[in-house]
C-alpha cells in the first residue's frame, strides 16, 4: 500500500518562466479513485472529498434490523449502547468517505483544546479541523492528524455491509460503526464498535472521563489496499493471506488517539491478525479478538499524561460470592496509554482477610488477579479498591477502581463443572451448567472453553449476574513417551554392533524395535548397521510415538589448528571434519556455532577474547583448538606537542591484549617501552613530524597510527637597545603564534604598558614597537600553544641636549665653564680633552662640549673673551661749564652690573643710577640743583666673570 499525499506541488522552470502545476484532483470513492486505490496509484493524485455520500446532519435514520449483526453484552461492565431509532446515519454507504462537519452542543476538551465540531470518518475514527480519507493507519504519536480512533482501518460499508451511525445529546455524542465490513466490499467478517465523547460530566463515561471505546464482536483488521508488506501471515498454526476476503496481515489497525504534535497521544494497541493475544502497546501487533466486548474509559483533557486505563471486569461495581466455600478469581487489567510507560498495581482488601494475590504483573499492560474465598467467617460486604500508578515524571498518572465484594449465604448457588475428554497432548475443557455471563480461566482466557496442554490443577471463575464462583480440578494430560535413545548410533572402529537403550522406559507401555526379533519388546537392543523405525505407546494407550534412525560406521573427526580471527567475531572454520556423532561445543558462554554438527561451521564470539572449542567425538573423545579473537587496536588522534617528549595517555589506546609500537623514523623517534599502552615518545629533532604505529600483538594486519608533531617553544628575539624610540628587530618563530606585551614597571611614575605600541599588532611574528617615553621597557612574549612566557628588556635612550654660554671675562679671571647636564646618563667630551660636565677657563677662545648616549650625540660651543676691568670717576664738576664738565660720569670696562649712589655730607641720598653709561647733572631726585659743596658716591659693580667691585669717592660741585 502506498501512502496518500494530500498535495504535491512541482515547480518547473522553462524559458525563464516559472509555472506552478498541481497534481490532478481525484474525488474519494469516484470510479477513478476506486481504480487508483486498486492499482495502488493514489499517491499520484490530490485527494478531495466527494460530498455525494454526506448526509445533512440528523436527517437520515439507520436501518436497525437483520443486516446489523449484534450480540448482547459479555458482562455488566460493557459500555456499548445498542443503536435505536434515536440514531441518525452519519454517511451513506461508502469506502473512504467523511461526514459533513457535525456541530456539538457541548464543549469537548481534547488535550487542553476545546472543540465544538468534528468529522466522522468512515475508516473508524473522528478528526478535528479536517476530514480524513486515509485508510491505512499509522502508529501514535505523530505530528499529523488530530484524531480519536477506536478502530482506524479500511472500513468499507458498500454492498450493505454495515452502517456508521450517531446520536447527539446535550452532553455527549455516540458514534457507532455497526457490523461494518472491509475493503474491497467484503462482508464475511464484521466489526462492531462505538465511540462516546462527552463534556466530562455525562455518566455515560463515568469517573470524570470524557472518552469511551466500546467494542462488541471484532473479526477483521486489514483491507486489501493495506497489504504492506504483502504475503501471508501465520497465527496459532493457521496461515492467512492479505487481500480479497482475507481480512488480516498487512498494515495493522490502530486503536487510540493522537493530539497531532508528536507528543500527546494514547494507544490501546495495533492489531493485524486473529486471536486474543495481547502484550500491550509496547509489544507485538495484537490479535483482534482481544477487543471483543471490552470497554475503555479515558480522561483526555490533560495536556501531557493520561492515567492508566482500567478495562475488563475492573470497571464493574459488585462481585458476589454466592455460597460459603466458593471461590472466585477476579482479574483487573490496566493499560498504560503512552508507549514508554510502566504501570504498577496495589490494592486494599477492605478488611477481607481471605483475599489471595494470585498474580501481580507490572508493565505497559499491568494485570492483577485476586482470589476471593467465601468462608463462613468472612460473610458480609467489603469495599475494596485497586490503584494503578504509571511512572510518568514529574507527576505520575493514578487510576483507582473501587468495587464491592459480597460473601453471601442467601442460598443462590452457581454450579459450574468442568467437562473434557482426555486426549493426547492437549484437549478442550468446557464449563457445564451454563451459560454464564463471564469466564476467567487460569490461562486468563475469557471464553466458555479453553485448551490445556499440561498436567496440573486447572480452574475457571464464572459469573452470572453479580455472582462469582470458581471450580478447579487436577487434570492429567497424557503426552507421547520419548525414546531417549542412549548409546552410539554408529560403530566405532573394531565394533560390529552397538547397544541402544530406551531411557524413558517407565513412561512406555508398549515397545517395538521392528526387527522381527523375539526381543523387540525389550527396552535395549544390540543393532548392526542399518536404518530402523521403532514405535512405542504410553500407559494410557492414547499417545503413540515413533522415530527413525540410522546406524552406520563411525568416521574419525579432524579439528583445525589453533587460529586467530583478526577484527572479526565470526571465524570460518577450515580444515576440520566432523566425523560420526561429532558435536562442537565450548566451555565459554560467549561462543556459539552456526551448526554444532557441520564440519566447518562459523564460530561466533560475542566479545573479543581467547576461547577454547571442542569437537566432541564419542569414539575419540574431545578434540581441542583455541581461537584468539582480536580486534583492531585504536590509538590517539593526530596530535601536536610542545617540546621533544610526548606522554601517551593510557586511556587513549585500546587493544585486545597488547601490541608493539613502531615508527618510520627510528633514528629520530624512540619509545620508553614499545610494548606498553602508554610509553613516553621522544624526538631528537625539533620541530619534527613523526608517524607512530601500534600493531596488535596477535594480528600484524591490525594496527592504528597517528602523527605527532613535535614543535619547539617560540623563543623570541628581543633586542637590548633601540634608537628613535622604536624597534623593528622583534621576531619569533612559533607553532600557533602568541601575544606580545609590555609589562608596566611599578617603580616608575609612568606606565610603560600604555606608552608602548606594537606596529602591525601584538600577535604577528615581527610586530615592531614604538614608545612615547624613553626608558627601559620589559617586553614579554606568550607562546600560545606551549603556554610559555619569555621576557627581555629594551633600552630606548632619549634624545639628548646641552648648552654652554658665551662669556666675557676680566683679564686675569679664572672662569668655571659649565655645560647643562640632562637628567639622564650621557658622556661628556670637551675639545680640550676634558670629560667632565665643567672645565676651568683662563684664556679666551672657543670651547666645544659634546655629549653622547648609545644612540645620539650633541655639541655646543662657548666663546670666551677677556677684557680689562676698572672704573674711573672725576672728583669735580662745574655746573655752569660749557666745555662738557657740567656732568659727572664714570669710565669703565668689563662691567657687567653697575649701581651708583650719591649722598650729601649728612648721608642723605641725592641721586642713584644703575646704567654704567649714565651720568649725574648735579640735581637731586626732585630735579633741583644741589648747592655747591662736597658730595660722596659709592659704586657697587660686578665685572664679567662674576667678581664684585666696590668704589668710593667724593665729588666737588661748583656752580
Amino acid at each position: 500500500m502506498k501512502s496518500i499525499r494530500f498535495l504535491v506541488i512541482v515547480l518547473l522552470s522553462q524559458l525563464f518562466t516559472i509555472n506552478l502545476f498541481s497534481q490532478q484532483e481525484i474525488r474519494v470513492d469516484s470510479p477513478e479513485y476506486i481504480q487508483a486505490k486498486m492499482d495502488g496509484t493514489l499517491d499520484q493524485y490530490t485527494i478531495v472529498q466527494d460530498l455525494s455520500y454526506q448526509i445533512t446532519e440528523g436527517t437520515a435514520k439507520p436501518v436497525i434490523g437483520p443486516s446489523i449483526q449484534t450480540k448482547s453484552r459479555a458482562t455488566d461492565c460493557d459500555c456499548f449502547v445498542q443503536p435505536d431509532g434515536t440514531y441518525s446515519l452519519a454517511l451513506a454507504p461508502n469506502d473512504d468517505g467523511s461526514s459533513s462537519l457535525i456541530n456539538l452542543p457541548f464543549s469537548f476538551n481534547f488535550y487542553g483544546t476545546t472543540y465544538n465540531s468534528l468529522y466522522i470518518n468512515n475508516n473508524g475514527n473522528v478528526t478535528f479541523g479536517t476530514p480524513l480519507a486515509t485508510f491505512s493507519s499509522t502508529a501514535f504519536p505523530s505530528a499529523n492528524n488530530r484524531i480519536i480512533a477506536p478502530f482506524w482501518a479500511d472500513v468499507d460499508t458498500r454492498g450493505g455491509f454495515g452502517q456508521v451511525l450517531y446520536k447527539i445529546t446535550p452532553t455527549a455524542i455516540y458514534i457507532n460503526w455497526q457490523s461494518v465490513g472491509y475493503y474491497n466490499t467484503q462482508g464475511d467478517k464484521r466489526n462492531t464498535f462505538q465511540l462516546i465523547l462527552t463534556n466530562g460530566a455525562d455518566p455515560a463515561v463515568p469517573d470524570g472521563n470524557n472518552v469511551a471505546f466500546c467494542y462488541q464482536d471484532m473479526q477483521w483488521t486489514t483491507g486489501a489496499a493495506s497489504c504492506n508488506p504483502s504475503g501471508p501471515c501465520s497465527y496459532n498454526g493457521s496461515t492467512f493471506t492479505c487481500g480479497g476476503s482475507g481480512g488480516f496481515c498487512g498494515v495493522p489497525a490502530t486503536a487510540g488517539a493522537n493530539k497531532g504534535d508528536n507528543v500527546g497521544y494514547f494507544l490501546i494497541g495495533r492489531f493485524d491478525h486473529p486471536g486474543n493475544d495481547f502484550d500491550g502497546p509496547l509489544g507485538n501487533n495484537d490479535g483482534i479478538s482481544y477487543l471483543d466486548y471490552k470497554s475503555f474509559f479515558f480522561d483526555i483533557t490533560g495536556s501531557q499524561n493520561i492515567p492508566p486505563i482500567a478495562q475488563g471486569v475492573s470497571s464493574c461495581d459488585t462481585f458476589k460470592i454466592c455460597s460459603y466455600g466458593d471461590t472466585a478469581d477476579i482479574m483487573l487489567t490496566f493499560l498504560s496509554p503512552e508507549l514508554n510507560q510502566t504501570t504498577s498495581i496495589t490494592y486494599n482488601n477492605g478488611g477481607l482477610a481471605s483475599v489471595q494475590e494470585i498474580a501481580n504483573i507490572s508493565g505497559n499492560t499491568a494485570n492483577l488477579v485476586l482470589r476471593v474465598v467465601g468462608t463462613p467467617a468472612d460473610a458480609g460486604t467489603y469495599n475494596m479498591s485497586v490503584t494503578a500508578t504509571d511512572n510518568f515524571s514529574p507527576t505520575p498518572g493514578v487510576t483507582t477502581i473501587s468495587f464491592v465484594v459480597i460473601i453471601d449465604n442467601s442460598g443462590t448457588s452457581l454450579n459450574p463443572q468442568l467437562s473434557y475428554t482426555t486426549a493426547c497432548d492437549s484437549f478442550q475443557v468446557s464449563v457445564l451448567n451454563g451459560p454464564y455471563d463471564g469466564y476467567l480461566w487460569d490461562d486468563q482466557s475469557t471464553y466458555p472453553q479453553t485448551y490445556i496442554d499440561e498436567t496440573g490443577v486447572f480452574g475457571v471463575t464464572v459469573n452470572l449476574g453479580n455472582c462469582y464462583k470458581r471450580v478447579e480440578e487436577y487434570i492429567y494430560v497424557p503426552e507421547p513417551a520419548n525414546f531417549n535413545l542412549q548409546g552410539n548410533l554408529y560403530l566405532c572402529p573394531g565394533e560390529d554392533s552397538t547397544l541402544l537403550t530406551i531411557g524413558d522406559s517407565l513412561a512406555i507401555d508398549f515397545m517395538d524395535w521392528n526387527t522381527g526379533s523375539p526381543n523387540d519388546g525389550d527396552f535395549s537392543m544390540w543393532l548392526t548397521p542399518g536404518t530402523y523405525t521403532i514405535y512405542n505407546q504410553d500407559s494410557t494407550g492414547l499417545c503413540q510415538n515413533d522415530t527413525t534412525f540410522t546406524i552406520g560406521q563411525g568416521v574419525p573427526s579432524i579439528i583445525f589448528p589453533d587460529a586467530i580471527s583478526c577484527n572479526n567475531l565470526n571465524y570460518q572454520v577450515t580444515g576440520s571434519f566432523a566425523g560420526t556423532g561429532a558435536v562442537w561445543s565450548s566451555p565459554h558462554p560467549e561462543i556459539s556455532f552456526s551448526s554444532t554438527t557441520a564440519s566447518n561451521p562459523i564460530i561466533t564470539a560475542t566479545t573479543y577474547g581467547i576461547y577454547t572449542v571442542y569437537l566432541s567425538t564419542p569414539c575419540a573423545g574431545n578434540l581441542e583448538a583455541q581461537i584468539i579473537y582480536s580486534f583492531r587496536p585504536t590509538i590517539f588522534e593526530n596530535d601536536t606537542i610542545c617540546g621533544d617528549t610526548y606522554e601517551v595517555d593510557l586511556a587513549s589506546v585500546t587493544s585486545f591484549n597488547g601490541g608493539t609500537w613502531s615508527t618510520l623514523d627510528p633514528s629520530v623517534i624512540t619509545f620508553s617501552n614499545d610494548t606498553i599502552h602508554n610509553p613516553v615518545i621522544t624526538t631528537s629533532v625539533l620541530p619534527y613530524s613523526a608517524q607512530v604505529t601500534f600493531t596488535d600483538k596477535y594480528c600484524p594486519s591490525l594496527s592504528d597510527n597517528a602523527t605527532i608533531l613535535f614543535v619547539p617553544a617560540g623563543i623570541p628575539n628581543i633586542p637590548t637597545q633601540a634608537c628613535n624610540l622604536g624597534s623593528f628587530d622583534l621576531s619569533v618563530v612559533s607553532f600557533q603564534g602568541g601575544t606580545w606585551s609590555v609589562l608596566d614597571n611599578p617603580s616608575t611614575t609612568w606606565q610603560e604598558d600604555t606608552a608602548a605600541v606594537f606596529i602591525y599588532g601584538n600577535t604577528v611574528a615581527q610586530p615592531g614597537i614604538t614608545v612615547s617615553t624613553p626608558g627601559v621597557y620589559t617586553v614579554q612574549y606568550h607562546d600560545a600553544f606551549c603556554d610559555i612566557y619569555y621576557e627581555g628588556n629594551i633600552n630606548f635612550p632619549p634624545y639628548i641636549y646641552t648648552e654652554v654660554k658665551d662669556t666675557s671675562l676680566c683679564n686675569g679671571v679664572e672662569y668655571q665653564l659649565h655645560a647643562w647636564e640632562p637628567p639622564y646618563q650621557v658622556t661628556y667630551s670637551w675639545n680640550t680633552g676634558a670629560t667632565t660636565p665643567s672645565i676651568p677657563v683662563t684664556e679666551a677662545g672657543n670651547y666645544v662640549i659634546t655629549i653622547s648616549n648609545p644612540c645620539y650625540t650633541y655639541s655646543d660651543t662657548a666663546t670666551i673673551t677677556y677684557h680689562a676691568c676698572d672704573i674711573e670717576a672725576p672728583n669735580i664738576i662745574s655746573l655752569s661749564s660749557q666745555s662738557g664738565n657740567n656732568q659727572w660720569f664714570v669710565n669703565s670696562d668689563g662691567i657687567a652690573e653697575f649701581n651708583c649712589i650719591i649722598v650729601n655730607r649728612w648721608g642723605n641720598i641725592i641721586y642713584e643710577f644703575s646704567d654704567v653709561n649714565g651720568s649725574w647733572d648735579g640735581r637731586d631726585r626732585g630735579g633741583n640743583i644741589v648747592p655747591e659743596g662736597v658730595y660722596f658716591y659709592t659704586i657697587k659693580a660686578k665685572i664679567f666673570g662674576g667678581d664684585e667691585l666696590t668704589k668710593h669717592g667724593f665729588i666737588q660741585v661748583v656752580h
